[in-house]
């Protein structure tokens, strides 16, 4: 693993848009002797690597391997795994894995992680249903409420002799036997409820979504943080455009191929936060909420970054002129930001709702090409819950959308909800950002979404693969 240091660090540079000069100074080094480094051609540790690591902004254990041991280690489980593993999978060669196909390693580490936790909880739920009395109790209560309920509705609907006082009496029962079922189901969702509130202590993203989105006035306060480093260093759409053309320069006068100017514009905005405003970020994440889980902290922390950085690129007061303009397309918002529409998308899901900015309620959803749900932002009563998008309603599956680049559909959703949804592929062709916009009044055919088939409430939906879970779905608004 240490061999590759030197890759790690000569990547890492030109993804910043760094010469090697630039990347020399900042370490404090000659630039032939950082050649050397990137060529593997001089070992490179200890104070100086941790040096190159700052000069990078990049964490430590990222050059020096030790990411890539902890992903050997989650591989090497993988392929011992009694359920999941063969006998033909030589653990030594999970190395060469890595080093070949580093995306697709982590892949499976992921994959080998999600199906540990699955596993746990399948098991933690087996035996709460066997041993829980708690629950045991709630659904036997409700087992005897609905067949008592249920034979008293079948003497009123069969039987026709009943004199009136007779049939009072059974419909009082029937009112009675449903509010104890009421009452029944109630309590057994409250105690789901708070299984499950116990249970998201483990989901650090949803946590950190639901940080942020509970504070009403983060945009704003991200805004004047992004004026104010606008006034310290210079960096306006003028000094940040100026900047990526020298990085661009530099680059081609060391015969090295440029990154494309999104990129550098990023990476200059994010650099520019991290020296600038790290205490003030700080400052506002513990305001938000110092009790939570370190991960979850973690993981505002980085959001409230970014945020700042695209608040930087992409002023709202001049959002705001732009998208009143073009009422908030997000194919329009992107052009009029070189063509970004990763930052047009994460600028209009964090100024969601924000009056100043006049942008218009919407959801960001930013996702792989699987359907794995990456981020969300703005109205997250739109967004379904789960980390993936799985009914294949979604826009993100159309076969237009990998063709053409983008895409547009109105849907229903089970919630009720008439939205109209927005899809902006990235330049890499990894990653769609997708907004949600209310839209009742659109005219055409709606196209009806749910969480998968067996929770969907659209009963006639052409794509259906399995039936409902629970009752008869309902019929109206399509499919």
């Amino acid at each position: 693993m240490r061999g590759l240091i030197g890759v790690r660090i000569r990547e890492r540079r030109l993804r910043l848009g760094l010469t090697q000069t630039e990347l020399a100074r900042r370490a404090g080094i000659s630039p032939s002797y950082l050649n050397l480094i990137e060529s593997n051609k001089r070992p490179v540790s200890g104070r100086l690597l941790g040096d190159l690591a700052e000069a990078l902004d990049v964490a430590l254990e990222t050059l020096d391997g030790s990411a890539e041991r902890r992903l050997l280690s989650r591989l090497t489980e993988l392929a011992n795994d009694p359920e999941i593993g063969a006998p033909d999978l030589d653990p030594a060669t999970a190395n060469e894995f890595i080093a070949r196909h580093p995306a697709w390693a982590r892949c499976a580490a992921r994959a080998m992680e999600r199906y540990a936790s699955a596993s746990d909880d399948i098991q933690a739920m087996a035996d709460r249903l066997s041993h829980d009395p708690v629950l045991a109790d709630a659904v036997h209560a409700m087992l005897t409420e609905i067949t008592a309920l249920r034979s008293t509705a079948e003497i009123l609907t069969t039987t026709d002799d009943l004199s009136a006082e007779q049939r009072k009496r059974f419909e009082e029962i029937v009112g009675e036997q449903s509010i104890r079922l009421s009452d029944t189901g109630a309590a057994l969702a409250r105690y789901f409820d708070d299984t499950l509130e116990a249970r998201r202590l483990r989901a650090p993203d949803l946590d950190a979504e639901d940080l942020l989105a509970a504070r009403p006035q983060l945009a704003g306060e991200i805004e004047a943080l992004a004026d104010r480093l606008r006034a310290e260093t210079g960096l306006d759409a003028v000094g940040l455009a100026g900047a990526v053309e020298r990085a661009r320069t530099a680059a081609a006068l060391g015969a090295e191929p440029p990154a494309p100017r999104s990129d550098l514009a990023a990476a200059l905005a994010e650099r520019a936060v991290a020296e600038g405003l790290g205490d003030a970020l700080d400052q506002l994440l513990g305001s938000l909420g110092r009790d939570a889980p370190a991960e979850t902290l973690s993981r505002a922390r980085k959001e409230l970054s970014r945020r700042t950085a695209d608040a930087l690129r992409a002023p709202a007061e001049t959002l705001g002129r732009i998208g009143s303009a073009v009422d908030w397309r997000l194919s329009a918002l992107a052009g009029a930001l070189d063509g970004d529409g990763g930052l047009a998308a994460r600028r209009l899901g964090a100024l969601s709702d924000w009056a100043p900015a006049g942008a218009p309620r919407a959801t960001h959803l930013e996702c792989d090409r699987s359907g794995g749900v990456l981020a969300r932002r703005g109205v997250l009563d739109w967004a379904p819950r789960a980390r993936a998008l799985t009914c294949p309603q979604w826009p993100l599956f159309d076969r237009g959308l990998h063709i053409e680049g983008r895409a547009e559909a109105r849907v229903t959703t089970t919630e009720g909800y008439t939205l109209r949804i927005e899809a902006a592929p990235r330049g890499d062709g990894r990653r769609i950002d997708l907004i949600l916009r209310e839209d009742e009044s659109a005219e055409g055919p709606r196209r009806p979404i749910g969480p998968s088939c067996r929770l969907c409430g659209h009963a006639e939906c052409a794509m259906r693969r399995r039936p409902p879970l629970i009752g008869e779905a309902r019929r109206e608004g399509g499919g």
